[in-house]
């Protein structure tokens, strides 16, 4: 059989200007085109032009941005809030990887709708994470700010029945913190096993364990009766009794820096005589 070398064609087009016909899309997105940056210092600068914001920003102007303090949940958020929200338009629900989530409605009334339900009713939790929400805008940084205080569900334990009203719970919840509401099943007294309060608990106080309820039981005879609350909470969010913020313990704090301490070694021939007690070497700490 005969054999002959193979033929090695070279074509001397760009790769990308080769394939690009095959490229397509209805949005545009995949057809893009160089733009010459600019150099300032030693840097590459590029400044889009404003009509390029306009038109994407239109896609997010009926988003929320959401987030949970130091808690990332995982892939249920997606799924939990379209059950929340769903009749309020929701359309999508993305993420990034560092721990915030889009949520984006079908139009304005709906997006304010959720926001609006957040500051009247208290705000969102999900799995008892309280969810911090805040409208997107073109030009948003997005951080996680330090909270002095967070709204958290609390559950008061023994509280007698003659308390179970608004009057009763005002005085309860406030040893604890600042009371934002009690959840539908402590309103309606269906369930009298503990009590559930959506406290406002600020980073300056200990959270509050247990405390005394005084009864009047006959305010004539001046006959009173003392009950134990005991207090749980169904999320304890991460404290630094240093800052006093939520969000990072004392451990963590950015404010705990360690100390970068430089030895630096002196040759005997330059260093003056030690004192008695003292090495030639100088411990440096830079400011």
């Amino acid at each position: 059989m005969r054999h002959t070398n193979p033929i090695v064609v070279q074509f001397n087009v760009n790769y990308f200007d080769f394939v690009k016909g095959n490229f397509s899309g209805s949005s545009g997105l995949r057809r893009l085109h160089f733009c010459q940056p600019i150099i300032v210092g030693s840097r590459k600068v590029v400044s889009p032009p404003v009509r390029a914001a306009l038109d994407c920003a239109k896609e997010w102007q009926f988003c929320l941005v959401g987030y949970f303090i130091k808690k990332r949940l995982p892939t249920v958020v997606s799924s939990l809030a379209k059950k929340l929200w769903a009749s309020k338009g929701l359309c999508d629900v993305l993420a990034n990887d560092q721990g915030f989530y889009f949520f984006k409605f079908s139009d304005e009334k709906s997006c304010l709708s959720v926001l609006e339900d957040g500051l009247e009713d208290g705000p969102w939790h999900i799995y008892e994470k309280t969810l911090i929400l805040k409208r997107w805008k073109s030009g948003m940084v997005l951080s996680k700010a330090s909270h002095s205080s967070v709204p958290i569900w609390v559950k008061p334990f023994n509280v007698p029945f003659e308390y179970w009203n608004a009057e009763g719970f005002s005085h309860v919840a406030s040893v604890i913190g600042r009371q934002v509401h009690v959840d539908s099943l402590t309103e309606s007294r269906k369930k009298v096993y503990y009590a559930r309060v959506c406290m406002e608990i600020d980073a300056s106080d200990d959270l509050v364990e247990s405390f005394d309820l005084v009864s009047h039981l006959d305010v004539n005879a001046g006959v009173t009766q003392t009950f134990e609350i005991k207090v749980k909470y169904q999320w304890r969010p991460q404290m630094c009794m240093k800052c006093r913020i939520f969000g990072h313990s004392e451990p963590s704090c950015p404010s705990l820096k360690p100390w970068n301490v430089h030895l630096v070694l002196i040759p005997t021939s330059e260093a003056p005589a030690p004192m008695v007690g003292e090495e030639p070497i100088r411990k440096s700490i830079p400011p």
